[in-house]
């Protein structure tokens, strides 16, 4: 609890800054507004916990509080009382809960070493990448991942799962992603960190959208989902 309580004083102590800093821009987030909440995040969050759960819990604590004030000077509204209630309890302790890095490698190691078994290691590779993307997605807190009963593996909707990481983009779905992706990239930043960039993304997107068709469909409604405002971040650093 006094954890909790620490880590929702630092919350509103990094709003506060960050609204101070952008006072009258009028303006949404942007990708420094993101870094400098993340690093911050850290800074203080790992004063109560290792740098890697740190770094998972503000990685998670970011979209949600976004999404609640989409304009930083909106987050001003975020106070101990509004922390206090049952939604934001409940939104820090998932946070606190979430995948570390020490957890993605675990579940994604341990997958590899059955699946190589009959895909290779390369595919198999792919594959438990992008089953841990999904399962991460559709679990959001290791304790929910650690319950999957066997119906749930059963059921339609995971099958969908193995059967979409089974697959994965052609060479050529890659070079139009990429080709596009560069075209855009291209009119914020230099050639060559636009190509880093798209290089980046790629990897990431196919793990996440590894059917090529519900990607082209879903990227463009996407662009300002959380996840892709994440990608902004680990691939534009």
């Amino acid at each position: 609890m006094k954890t909790k309580f620490i880590l929702s004083t630092c919350l509103l102590l990094l709003l506060q800054s960050a609204i101070s800093q952008t006072a009258g821009s009028n303006n949404n987030w942007t990708v420094t507004d993101r870094s400098d909440f993340i690093r911050e995040c850290i800074t203080s969050a790992g004063q109560n916990m290792n740098v890697d759960s740190a770094t998972s819990y503000c990685n998670c604590m970011l979209p949600k509080v976004e999404a609640k004030y989409p304009k930083i000077e909106d987050a001003g509204n975020l106070t101990a009382e509004v922390l206090a209630t049952p939604e934001w309890k409940k939104m820090i302790a998932d946070c606190m809960q979430s995948w570390t890095n020490k957890d993605k490698a675990d579940f994604i190691r341990e997958c590899i070493a059955t699946a190589k078994q009959s895909l290779g290691e390369e595919k198999a590779s792919f594959y438990c990448n992008c089953m841990q993307v999904k399962v991460e997605e559709k679990y959001p807190t290791v304790e929910e991942a650690g319950k999957i009963t066997d119906s749930e593996l059963q059921s339609e909707s995971f099958q969908k799962m193995i059967k979409d990481c089974m697959g994965g983009w052609t060479g050529a779905e890659k070079t139009v992603f990429t080709n596009d992706c560069i075209k855009e990239a291209k009119k914020t930043m230099s050639d060559l960190k636009a190509r880093n960039y798209c290089d980046c993304a790629l990897s990431k997107i196919e793990l996440r959208l590894p059917v090529f068709s519900e990607a082209q469909y879903l990227i463009p409604d996407k662009i300002n989902s959380p996840y892709w405002k994440q990608i902004l971040l680990d691939c534009n650093k």
